[in-house]
């Protein structure tokens, strides 16, 4: 019996989510790029409701000739039987799962997206169950499916040795900058306006879950003294009380800015404008902010550890995540030298130039064939 052509379905609630995540923001750049391919396969979007443009890029998704959006209606078990049962009556052939739960029964060949398998490598610093949920439900994932896509060689590397994947059933498929990100003319004027920030500023992007490191670099901020302001980006950061606690603990409340939750279109000056980009976490899969402040022309300091040197190259200056004397010493650095910051400011742009989401598009199929040939 000859072979189905290849018809490609993913599973795509994330892309019509008004709160947006690492994997929401992934599935949304990696369909519209995929939608620009010049040789795309049959390709059908599923979600559980009637989709509704929540960005620019949902409505981009949305009004592509290229791309089928199918509703399958919000029924339990919706994941495990209703999705896969439309799927296969729909005579799809290929299942990419960007949440990274593969469903059991799934009478089709799935290609799965994994992340980070950081609370494997630091269970100490994991939330609640989190890490027997990741050694339960995503080993099962990874194991039925006919191709993995690691956002990173770290993650690849990690795929293999915590779950026995064969490295040639994984395919690397790296994030990358959004096209909005970019040096910003008159940032500092534009920041001033929206946050009441003046610089000299460092800057803190994301969550205070522990394997960020947001502590380290509060005591770094500590060690600088008054030499800048750290303005923090992120929506729970500052309503965490365990953040206020250090804080005020640490004596630096006057110079720690909560921003919240920042507007996609306000994070391109807010990263222009910064004197640096403090990421020193102990563990990423990617460390997307590292490539969106280098293709703002920022200067980034980040960790020697983890995935941070692979995406960072020689564009950053490493420290020791565990040392905030080292945080503090290397944000002095771009601090006091204008020369440094716009030798890693060029670095930078150049390092993120290396990423591209039509590249990891690419990619993405090249798994899809091989999932469909397996």
């Amino acid at each position: 019996m000859p072979t189905p052509p290849l018809h490609i379905g993913i599973e795509a609630r994330y892309l019509f989510s008004r709160e947006k995540t690492g994997i929401e923001n992934y599935t949304t750049e990696l369909v519209r790029h995929l939608a620009r391919l010049p040789e795309l396969p049959p390709l059908t979007l599923y979600t559980d409701a009637t989709p509704e443009p929540v960005d620019a890029g949902s409505a981009e998704i949305l009004a592509s000739p290229r791309l089928r959006v199918r509703v399958v209606p919000r029924r339990r078990p919706w994941l495990r039987f209703w999705l896969p049962l439309v799927a296969r009556q729909e005579r799809v052939t290929v299942m990419h799962f960007p949440g990274t739960i593969v469903p059991t029964w799934l009478p089709l060949r799935a290609v799965v997206t994994v992340y980070d398998l950081a609370t494997l490598h630091d269970p100490a610093r994991a939330l609640g169950n989190e890490a027997r949920v990741v050694n339960t439900v995503v080993r099962r994932s990874v194991r039925r499916s006919a191709r993995v896509l690691a956002i990173s060689q770290t993650t690849a590397r990690d795929v293999t040795t915590f779950f026995g994947v064969p490295p040639e059933r994984i395919q690397v498929t790296p994030l990358a900058p959004g096209e909005q990100f970019r040096p910003v003319p008159d940032a500092a004027a534009e920041v001033t306006r929206r946050f009441g920030l003046h610089p000299p500023y460092l800057l803190f992007v994301g969550t205070p879950y522990p394997r960020k490191n947001l502590h380290g670099v509060l005591e770094a901020m500590a060690l600088l003294g008054r030499a800048a302001t750290l303005a923090i980006a992120g929506r729970k950061a500052w309503v965490d009380p365990a953040v206020r606690e250090t804080v005020r603990a640490l004596g630096v409340a006057d110079r720690v800015r909560f921003l919240g939750d920042v507007p996609d279109d306000a994070m391109p000056a807010l990263y222009s404008a910064a004197h640096a980009l403090l990421h020193p976490a102990f563990h990423e899969g990617f460390g997307l902010t590292l490539v969106e402040a280098m293709a703002c022309g920022t200067p980034v300091i980040t960790a020697n550890t983890s995935v941070m040197p692979e995406v960072a190259g020689t564009a950053a200056l490493l420290v020791d995540p565990t040392r905030p004397e080292q945080i503090a010493a290397a944000a002095r650095r771009f601090l006091d030298d204008t020369a440094l910051r716009a030798e890693y400011a060029r670095r930078g742009r150049e390092r993120a130039g290396q990423f591209s989401w039509e590249r990891t598009a690419a990619l993405t199929l090249e798994a899809y064939r091989a999932a469909h040939r397996s």
